[in-house]
């Protein structure tokens, strides 16, 4: 029965499969087949075999913040992981792809000798830190290996070579050092080797000769030296090689003719020389050529005119000569031809007609002649085209016009005459075009900006004549514009409207005519407004001074008349106003004293009358002061010897001045010319004038001064003439010692008369001396601090205040330190908005209870905040004293409106306001105010916290550093006392180690606000991961503040600038940051250069290697915050000191006196004896 049952079920199945369709047969057997394989490697291979256990311990040592390897589990098979693919049949890992997950980690805790059977290793675009193993040389079967985009370090290991079936590997945009193993030649199966942007040196390896199979060789963007190996020539099969960015010298080997299918050479900024060899014209299949920025010599070889498929073709910035070879004109695939900055000369070949396919073309800065060639409008798709800084000549052709497509135009520095061709009102997409410096003449055609597209326009020092282009006046698009030395004729009230983005704009020398318009005060981003030498009439409208952003205002050589309105200072940014050479009358306005950064000041050659004002005194930044030819009268105001950064001028002549010269004069001590002549001076030449070293050129002429001139270097008579009497040193004054007896006896009556008086000057001197030390002996003996005692405790000192009443205002006005009055909490205590009855607004620090107890030596206390009472300076916070009773301490400050940068910076409409402009200033009102503090104040001061919560903002935006010396002040088991003083954030590292704060610390903690200011929040993580390659290539335009627009050119070299300083401050090594004064100067030096670059193409790695100062500076020392004193305030010594001081002190009045009752004797005797001489000759009459 079972054998039936058994031959039943074999035919049953046999029948089932012969009703089954022979292709479902197959798929089901396979089906069974896999199914079957399956359960056997399951039942082979355990999920924890040993490639997955050593995955496991890798991901242990990694960050996944996405969660990338969430699958990596023990319970799952690894072959179902995350990027990990397997080889079913023999049970291991074959494919390893984790591109771009965002792990971080290094590669010493992956266990590469497990990994044997790995074919495919994608580890790239992650966050990979440290070297890569040796052990890596496992991987015997690995034919794709992919590590770039991390952050690894250290050298190639040479056990790359056992990696023989190796056929990509990709290691670019890192941070590998060494050189290139020359082992790497042994991998003869190699495709594609990139090696790019680390920091691989030395040469490049003949061996990579050998490696044949070669198609793609990157070693660009290291810094790789030697020559180019002719080895290479034997790499047929390649079809790139980019050697571009690094130190190669040595000239191009012509073996690269041999690679028949290379595609793209790339060499350019290295330091080859030599010539471009003739054989690279055999390249067929070349696409993309560039060589630039390099030494090469040499003509262009013709036979680059055979490389019939190049697209891009860049020979400049070499040193290449002759002309421009015709036969270029046949490579009609080319878009791009750039053969600027060589010595090219002849003409542009008309052959160049058939480059149909060009979009860029620039010959610029060469000298080539002749014309334009007149099909050259055949270039149809071109978009930029720059033939300027050449010697061109003869007219514009008229197929210009069919060009489009152009957006930039540079012909300017030519020969070009002739007027423009009416054809050129085609260009409708002009982005920005310029056609200075040559002879153009005509009119501008009136349709220059009917695209609305035109930003940059420059047609200066042409011969145009008629009306500015109608269409410029709704050019609401426009930067920069540049119309200056033509023979334009307008009514500018007419001519121009209003353009929001406008920065520049120069319109000097013309023949423009009409009044200045208010609505300029609508262009709010323009910074130069330059309008001189045309015949501008009526008054400087006062709208000017809305102009919030200017820089430079020059309305001189004009009509204008009428007074300067006074809101002309509200122009807090303005470097140069030039309002010369007009009719303008009245008085100087006192208001010019709020020009704090003004450093050319000319308002010569009008109608001013009245004094010079004396507030002039209080702009610190001026270089140049020219009033000369005016009507101002009165005398030289004294203040003018506070100038002491004037250098290049002080012009006062051809006015009405009168008086004697201020010795105040001689404190300016970088004055190079010095013009007070034409006027009605008297009295001697200061002698103390003769220590103004600097000075080139004086002029005293023409005014009713005598006696001894002090000795200039290079004074002529002519510098002297029409004076009074004078005598001197000078060429061709007379001696002084050449007096007659007549005026002797003249001068002795008048020496007796001068000694009387300075007799009896000098007895009322000794009285009032006596007087005062008197005052000093009965006075108390802390004579600067108000003292009112309580008990036995002092209830308050004050400084520059009247210590009771001001003590009992501040509680009264806070209602005994209510909260309502609470604008601001630290970690000292908080601080109060306090409006004293004398309406002045001050700002209350009232340390926390705990605090209160925790105040280092009060009497040092208060003698150390007294020396920050005396510190001036318009970016720190004036302290005016401090208070303390039995209930609270507190400190009395100056009270800034806006409140704290931080604030500003956390808030998104905060941010807003403050724009590239603001943010720099912000920068150099903290630099400017540490410097002061560095180097300027005795003893030395460390401020030793600076941070974003502690620089305050008044309400034009500028900067106050507030709460220096706070720390130091507490001792050590205070509340908020720690051993490294400073905020965490804000803190140099090297206070990790070493407690002691120097002014470097200071320089760091600069350093981390000034990056906080420009990418708008605390830079801890872009500090941290700085030497990260990763963070290195990214463009200075990502970091940046994303809230507000990047910075227009005109202020992205100044934002450029603050970054490299930024990183430089920022150095871990205390010796390599700069000083604060070095800081500020830098900040304050005024840029006239322009970014090659836009921010967003210059990367941090590029400011990184930037050297913030060519000169080589030494180390400077470290100075205490405070010079401590050597012994108590109480101690014996000191008062020795102070008993000796006194005695010195009366000792000092004692000889004084001495001497004045000698000088008496001798007045009264020579008085008696010119009394006896009188009678005598009256006897003998």
């Amino acid at each position: 029965m079972e054998s039936f049952n058994s031959i039943e079920l074999r035919m049953l199945t046999q029948h089932l499969i012969s009703c089954i369709p022979l292709p479902l047969l197959l798929v089901l057997l396979a089906s069974s087949s896999l199914i079957s394989l399956q359960a056997q490697v399951s039942r082979a291979s355990s999920p924890l075999d040993a490639q997955g256990k050593a995955l496991l311990q890798w991901k242990a040592t990694l960050q996944d913040s996405r969660g990338a390897l969430q699958s990596w589990n023990p319970n799952i098979s690894p072959c179902n992981w995350t990027g990990i693919a397997c080889n079913l049949r023999e049970r291991a890992i074959k494919k390893m792809n984790l591109y771009g997950r965002g792990l971080a980690g290094n590669l010493d805790a992956l266990n590469f000798p497990e990994f044997s059977s790995l074919v495919f290793l994608d580890l790239a675009h992650n966050r990979l830190q440290g070297p890569i193993p040796s052990s890596i040389g496992y991987l015997h079967r690995v034919s794709f290996l992919a590590l770039a985009m991390n952050e690894i370090s250290g050298s190639i290991p040479s056990t790359i070579c056992n990696l023989t079936r190796l056929s990509t590997l990709y290691l670019f945009n890192n941070s590998i050092s060494g050189v290139i193993p020359p082992e790497t030649g042994m991998l003869t199966e190699m495709e594609d080797l990139v090696l790019s942007d680390n920091h691989l040196t030395g040469p490049i390896p003949t061996s990579l000769g050998n490696s044949t199979m070669l198609k793609l060789l990157h070693l660009q963007g290291n810094q790789i030296s030697g020559s180019i190996p002719t080895e290479l020539g034997k790499l047929t099969k390649l079809l790139s090689l980019g050697l571009s960015q690094n130190k190669l010298s040595g000239s191009i080997p012509s073996s690269i003719a041999n690679m028949t299918g290379l595609s793209v050479l790339v060499l350019y900024s290295n330091k080859l020389s030599g010539v471009i060899p003739n054989d690279l014209g055999a390249l067929g299949n070349m696409t993309g050529l560039d060589v630039s920025n390099n030494s090469l010599t040499g003509p262009i070889p013709p036979s680059l005119g055979n490389m019939s498929k190049i697209q891009v073709l860049n020979l400049f910035s070499n040193q290449l000569s002759g002309t421009i070879p015709p036969n270029l004109g046949n490579l009609i695939r080319l878009q791009n031809l750039s053969l600027h900055f060589n010595n090219l000369t002849g003409s542009i070949p008309p052959s160049f007609c058939n480059l149909t396919q060009l979009y860029a073309f620039y010959v610029h800065y060469n000298s080539l002649s002749g014309s334009i060639p007149q099909n050259l409008g055949a270039l149809t798709k071109l978009v930029g085209l720059d033939l300027s800084h050449n010697q061109l000549t003869g007219s514009l052709p008229s197929s210009l016009g069919s060009m489009t497509n152009l957006n930039y135009l540079y012909l300017h520095t030519n020969h070009f005459s002739s007027s423009l061709p009416r054809e050129m009102s085609n260009i409708t997409k002009l982005v920005q075009l310029d056609l200075s410096e040559n002879s153009f003449h005509g009119q501008l055609h009136s349709e220059i900006c009917t695209g609305g597209l035109l930003q940059h326009l420059s047609v200066m020092n042409n011969y145009f004549t008629g009306m500015i282009p109608k269409s410029l006046r709704n050019c609401s698009s426009l930067l920069r514009v540049r119309l200056s030395d033509n023979l334009f004729s307008d009514n500018v009230l007419k001519a121009f409207g209003v353009y929001p983005h406008l920065y520049f704009i120069e319109m000097s020398r013309n023949n423009l005519y009409g009044e200045l318009s208010s609505n300029w005060k609508e262009s709010n981003n323009l910074t130069s407004f330059l309008i001189s030498g045309n015949q501008i009439t009526g008054r400087i409208p006062p709208d000017f001074g809305k102009m919030n952003n200017l820089v430079e205002l020059d309305l001189s050589s004009n009509k204008l008349e009428g007074e300067v309105p006074g809101e002309l200072s509200h122009l807090t940014f303005l470097l140069s106003l030039n309002l010369s050479n007009n009719q303008l009358s009245g008085r100087i306005p006192q208001e010019i004293g709020n020009f704090q950064k003004l450093e050319m000041l000319d308002l010569s050659a009008n109608n001013f009358l009245g004094p010079i004002p004396a507030e002039l005194g209080n702009c610190p930044s001026l270089l140049s002061v020219d009033l000369g030819r005016n009507n101002l009268n009165g005398t030289i105001p004294s203040q003018i010897g506070k100038l002491t950064s004037l250098q290049l001028l002080l012009d006062l002549s051809q006015n009405s001045l009168l008086g004697e010269i201020p010795s105040q004069l001689s404190s300016l001590q970088k004055l190079e010319n010095l013009n007070l002549s034409h006027n009605g001076l008297f009295g001697i030449i200061p002698p103390s004038l003769d220590q103004m070293s600097s000075l080139q050129s004086v002029d005293f002429s023409y005014n009713e001064l005598q006696g001894p001139v002090p000795h200039f270097k290079a004074a002529t008579l002519q510098l002297f003439t029409h004076n009074k009497n004078l005598c001197g040193q000078a060429q061709g004054l007379h001696p002084c010692a050449a007096s007659s007896k007549g005026t002797s006896k003249r001068h002795s009556g008048r020496k007796v008369t001068f000694i009387v008086v300075f007799s009896i000057v000098g007895l009322l001197l000794l009285l009032v001396c006596i007087t005062v030390l008197i005052i000093l002996y009965r006075r108390p003996r802390n004579s600067l601090q108000t003292n009112v005692e309580v008990g036995n405790r002092t209830a308050f000192s004050v400084w520059n205040f009247d210590g009771k009443i001001v003590y009992e205002d501040i509680i009264q006005r806070t209602e005994n330190f209510d909260e309502k009055y609470c604008i601001g909490k630290g970690a000292h205590g908080s601080v109060y908005k306090v409006l004293l009855p004398t309406s002045q607004t001050v700002a209350v620090k009232k340390f926390n209870q705990m605090e209160t107890d925790s105040l280092v030596n009060e009497k040092q206390f208060e003698s150390e905040l007294h020396i920050l009472t005396q510190l001036r300076h318009r970016n720190i916070v004036k302290l005016f004293g401090y208070c303390s009773s039995p209930q609270c301490k507190f400190l009395i400050c100056e009270y800034i409106e806006r409140g704290s940068l931080l604030h500003y910076l956390n808030d998104e409409e905060g941010a807003k306001e403050l724009d590239w402009s603001k943010r720099i200033e912000i920068m150099k009102g903290i630099a400017d105010a540490l410097a002061y503090m560095h180097d300027d104040c005795v003893p030395p001061i460390v401020h030793r916290d600076i941070k974003s919560s502690n620089v305050l903002l008044d309400s034009e935006f500028g900067a106050y550093i507030s709460d220096f010396g706070i720390a130091r002040l507490m001792k050590p088991d205070s509340s908020s006392w720690t051993l490294c003083e400073g905020t965490r954030g804000y803190m140099a590292p090297e206070l990790a180690y070493a407690s002691r704060v120097t002014k470097k610390c200071d320089v760091y903690s600069f350093g981390v606000v000034a990056l906080e200011i420009l990418l708008g929040i605390h830079p801890g993580d872009f500090i941290s991961s700085l030497s990260s390659s990763e963070v290195q290539n990214i463009p200075v335009g990502e970091v940046l503040d994303p809230r507000i627009m990047l910075p227009d050119e005109h202020i992205a070299i100044d934002v450029t600038k603050a970054t490299v300083i930024a990183l430089k401050c920022i150095e871990s090594d205390p010796e390599n940051r700069p000083s604060m004064k070095d800081v500020s100067q830098k900040l304050s030096k005024h840029e006239t250069r322009q970014l090659l670059l836009p921010l967003s193409a210059i990367t941090i790695s590029s400011l990184i290697a930037s050297e913030m100062d060519s000169e080589r500076r030494l180390p400077l020392g470290c100075i205490p915050y405070l010079v401590e004193p050597e012994q108590p305030l109480e101690s014996p010594l000191y008062l020795l000191y102070v008993i000796l001081t006194d005695l010195a002190i009366v000792l000092h009045l004692i000889l004084l006196s001495a001497v004045m009752f000698i000088l008496l004797v001798i007045a009264i005797t020579d008085l008696q004896l010119c009394l006896m001489a009188k009678q005598l000759m009256r006897r003998e009459r």
